[in-house]
C-alpha cells in the first residue's frame, strides 16, 4: 500500500517537474534581450549586427594570410596564443581517434577502464526535485522582476541596462543555480539526513577521477567534434547566432576587466560545477530510482540540453550531456564529470576571448 502511494506520489511530482520546465522555457522565449523594445534599430540590434559583423571580420582576417601577418606584428600575444591554443586542440583530435579505438575494443572485450562503482541509493526523489526548481524558477522571475521595476522607474536606467545587460542576465543565471545548488545541499544533509557523497561529491581518488575525466573527454571528443560541426550546420540553415557570437560578446574586452573575469568564471568554473552537482548528483540520482542505467542517462541528457535553449546547439549539449551522465553513471563521483565540463567551457571560453582581443 506504502508502496503505490510513493509511486503515484512520485508521478504526481514528476507532473509538475515538466510544468517547471515547461515554465522556464516559457520565460526564456518571452524574456526581452533585456531592453525592453523590439524595434529594428534599437541600440541591442545594432550593437548584435556590429558584433556579428566583427566576428565575420575576424573571419576573413584569420583566412587572409596577408592581413594576418599584419596582425601578428600589431598584436602577437593574442595570435600566438591562439594558435598554441588551436595547436592543443590539433593535438588532442589526432589522440583522440586512437583511443576511441582502443576504448571500443576494451569494452568489446570487457574491460572497461571505467570501473563501475556500485550505486548507493539515495532518499531523496521528484518531490525534492520539483521543491529544488520551484526555488530555482521563484528567484530567476524574482530577481528579473526586480530588474525590470528599476528599468520603468529609475531614470536613466535604461541605458544601465542597456550597457550591462549581459552581466545582468548572468548575474541572474548564476545567483539562481548556486541557490539551487545550495537548496539541494540543504534538501539532502537537513531533511534527508544524508551526506554529500550520496551525491558524488567527495574528495576520495581525486587524482585518479580527475585523470578519468580528462581521459574520458580525449576519449569523446571525435563525436563531440561531429556534432559541434553539425551545429555550426544548423546555425548556418536557421540563420541562428552562434554560440561564439555571444561566447564573444560575454568575453569581450570592449565592456572592460571585470566584465571579461565574471565571463570567464561563469562559464569555466562557476558553471560546471553547480549544473553537475544538479544535473548528475541530485537530478540523475533520482532518476536512478525510477529508471534503469541508459533510459536514466538519455533522460538526464535530454533535459540538461534542453534546458539551454539553444536550439541549433542541442546536438552537441546532448552529446556532452550523454558523456557527462555515462561517466557519473559509472564512477559514482562528480569530479570526472565536473573535469570534463571544466575543459570542455574552458577551451571554447579562452578561444573566444583570445579571439575577441584581436
Amino acid at each position: 500500500m506504502n508502496s503505490s502511494k510513493n509511486q503515484s506520489h512520485e508521478l504526481f511530482y514528476t507532473g509538475l517537474i515538466i510544468f517547471i520546465f515547461a515554465l522556464l522555457i516559457f520565460n526564456q522565449l518571452i524574456m526581452p534581450s533585456g531592453t525592453g523594445t523590439s524595434s529594428q534599430n534599437s541600440p541591442d540590434r545594432i550593437k548584435e549586427e556590429t558584433i556579428q559583423v566583427d566576428f565575420e571580420r575576424k573571419i576573413e582576417i584569420l583566412q587572409n594570410q596577408e592581413q594576418l601577418k599584419e596582425k601578428l606584428r600589431e598584436k602577437p600575444l593574442p595570435y600566438l596564443g591562439l594558435i598554441l591554443l588551436i595547436l592543443a586542440v590539433m593535438i588532442l583530435i589526432v589522440l583522440s581517434l586512437p583511443a576511441l579505438i582502443i576504448y571500443i575494443v576494451l569494452r568489446a572485450k570487457g574491460k572497461d577502464p571505467l570501473t563501475t562503482e556500485p550505486r548507493l541509493p539515495v532518499p531523496w526523489g521528484f518531490r525534492d526535485v520539483f521543491k529544488s526548481m520551484a526555488v530555482y524558477l521563484l528567484i530567476i522571475l524574482f530577481t528579473q522582476a526586480i530588474f525590470r521595476a528599476v528599468l520603468s522607474i529609475a531614470p536613466g536606467s535604461l541605458e544601465f541596462i542597456r550597457q550591462y545587460r549581459l552581466n545582468l542576465n548572468l548575474a541572474t543565471m548564476m545567483l539562481a543555480e548556486i541557490s539551487l545548488v545550495l537548496f539541494c545541499f540543504y534538501l539532502v544533509v537537513r531533511v534527508h539526513g544524508s551526506s554529500l557523497d550520496r551525491l558524488g561529491l567527495t574528495l576520495k581518488d581525486l587524482r585518479k577521477n580527475i585523470f578519468r575525466g580528462g581521459a574520458a573527454y580525449v576519449v569523446f571528443a571525435p563525436i563531440l567534434i561531429v556534432t559541434i560541426i553539425f551545429s555550426s550546420i544548423l546555425t548556418q540553415i536557421f540563420g541562428q547566432p552562434s554560440d561564439a557570437q555571444t561566447m564573444m560578446e560575454l568575453l569581450s574586452p570592449r565592456y572592460g576587466f571585470w566584465h571579461v573575469l565574471f565571463g570567464l568564471l561563469a562559464i569555466t568554473l562557476i558553471g560546471p560545477i553547480v549544473e553537475e552537482i544538479f544535473f548528475r548528483g541530485f537530478f540523475q540520482s533520482a532518476l536512478r530510482k525510477w529508471l534503469s542505467f541508459w533510459p536514466a542517462i538519455i533522460m538526464a541528457a535530454l533535459i540538461f540540453a534542453f534546458l539551454h535553449f539553444r536550439f541549433t546547439a542541442f546536438p552537441t549539449l546532448f552529446a556532452l550531456g550523454l558523456l557527462l551522465a555515462y561517466v557519473y553513471e559509472k564512477t559514482q563521483s562528480l569530479v570526472p564529470a565536473i573535469t570534463i565540463h571544466i575543459i570542455h567551457n574552458s577551451i571554447f571560453a579562452f578561444y573566444m576571448l583570445l579571439f575577441s582581443l584581436l
